[in-house]
């Protein structure tokens, strides 16, 4: 299964880079320029296995301590919270290039826009999608999974809210060029993630991986969105707000 997916992942890969470069023509940019970037294309790296990693780092956790059984069951849990990020990336990926426009001002309030959507997608979404959930697991996997419920209960505030995470993730690399901002939101999120997981899994098991993990989330995605708003110069206020960006030149 890991074979098929990391092969999937190379083909896609080698198909849009091959798209890619036709589409540009004769603004390929030429080797030189490549070599200099090679630290922005490491940063995003190591941002992407540090987001790995704090998506998963309970799972091992709660391996350790509560044994295949529980992660398997836990790990459903999982997989069926993040299914509300569907919905965030189809925003962000239709926002991405007005989000790394040069206008200063376009970007940022593209980006507070896609910000909103997303959570009110999310937030409205998870309700049914706990409701959905909470019958089918154990009529279609089976009475065992009936106890992904609990932690997928407790995942999904913290997963809805984290919704935000990939188009403030989409301004800080495409349009401020420092995926380095990226990654260190993720990695607070996954200390914080690892630090209460750490005290909540022995005690309470798969709902204490859950809980540690929407914690987390709820604490770096305040921390990306102070961020973004300290160098928008925007206020907490323009979060709640739906007044249109000032217009910066003719349509």
């Amino acid at each position: 299964v890991l074979a098929a997916w990391v092969l999937g992942k190379a083909l896609v890969g080698i198909g849009t880079g091959w798209a890619a470069r036709r589409d540009a023509g004769p603004a390929v940019p030429q080797r030189g320029v490549l070599r200099d970037r090679w630290r922005f294309v490491a940063t995003i790296g190591a941002t992407n296995l540090v987001s790995l990693l704090n998506y998963r780092a309970t799972l091992f956790l709660l391996e350790r301590h509560g044994g295949l059984a529980e992660t398997g069951v836990y790990s459903v849990a999982v997989q069926v919270a993040e299914l509300l990020w569907l919905l965030s990336s189809a925003v962000t990926v239709s926002a991405y290039h007005r989000i790394g426009a040069p206008d200063a001002q376009q970007a940022a309030w593209t980006t507070l826009r896609a910000v909103q959507v997303n959570l009110l997608a999310t937030l409205l979404a998870a309700p049914l999608l706990y409701a959905g959930a909470a019958f089918a697991l154990p009529a279609v996997l089976g009475p065992a999974y009936a106890g992904a419920v609990l932690p997928l209960a407790l995942l999904l505030p913290g997963i809805a809210g984290y919704a935000a995470a990939s188009s403030l993730s989409a301004y800080y690399t495409n349009h401020r060029g420092r995926p380095q901002w990226s990654a260190g939101i993720a990695g607070l999120s996954l200390v914080l993630t690892l630090a209460i997981a750490a005290w909540s899994i022995p005690r309470y098991g798969a709902a204490g991986a859950a809980l540690a993990t929407s914690l987390a989330y709820g604490v770096a995605i305040a921390v990306a969105l102070a961020l973004f708003l300290r160098d928008t110069k925007l206020p907490w206020t323009a979060l709640f707000s739906g007044r249109r960006a000032p217009q910066s030149g003719p349509a």
